[in-house]
């Protein structure tokens, strides 16, 4: 339903779910068939009602199956598979930041984390429904984050304008490095 593509996610059972500029999210089976469209507006026999924008930046799946969506705009939410119910994060109904959240990560520890256009890192606890907000105000050197990682160690990365960043879930400790530490200057995606 859309050329403009933003993300792609291989879940669990093979399905491909295509993250578009405007027109929601379509899941297509193995044999790449459209088996289903989340739309805001929905018209065809398989499309579903999607309880966002449809400027979808992200989409990953959690250890329980959920899916999980970033959107331009219109926050974030999870979709249970089981139940097809969708929880919505944004700004007026939670402590999310931002509502353009362009990048999420389902952390070690069963935590998602949202990068924000703006408004830093946030780390959202789904057993207490509460986010950590990480941003310049507590160390990061900006608040654009464009892509978050995790190492072995379980040591979070997000990349944003300025540098690339660490942070220490425990102790939310946060190491920025930049040019001063021999990787590239400016903008890191």
């Amino acid at each position: 339903n859309s050329n403009f593509i933003f993300c792609i996610l291989e879940d669990h059972a093979g399905n491909f779910w295509v993250g578009t500029n405007g027109q929601g999210i379509n899941v297509l089976n193995k044999d790449h068939k459209v088996i289903f469209r989340y739309t805001p507006d929905p018209k065809l026999s398989n499309d579903r009602l999607l309880p966002l924008n449809g400027y979808i930046r992200d989409i990953i799946e959690d250890k329980l199956g959920n899916i999980w969506i970033a959107t331009h705009g219109g926050g974030m939410a999870v979709l249970n598979l089981a139940t097809g119910k969708f929880t919505i994060y944004t700004t007026r109904n939670s402590s999310l930041p931002n509502d353009k959240v362009l990048t999420l990560h389902p952390d070690q520890l069963g935590n998602i984390w949202a990068g924000t256009f703006g408004n830093g890192a946030a780390m959202l606890n789904p057993n207490t429904n509460k986010f950590t907000c990480f941003s310049e105000s507590n160390g990061l050197q900006n608040n654009t984050v464009y892509k978050i990682v995790e190492d072995r160690q379980g040591l979070i990365w997000v990349s944003s304008n300025k540098t690339i960043s660490s942070i220490y879930i425990n102790s939310k400790k946060i190491n920025n490095y930049g040019y001063h530490n021999g990787v590239q200057n400016n903008t890191f995606v």
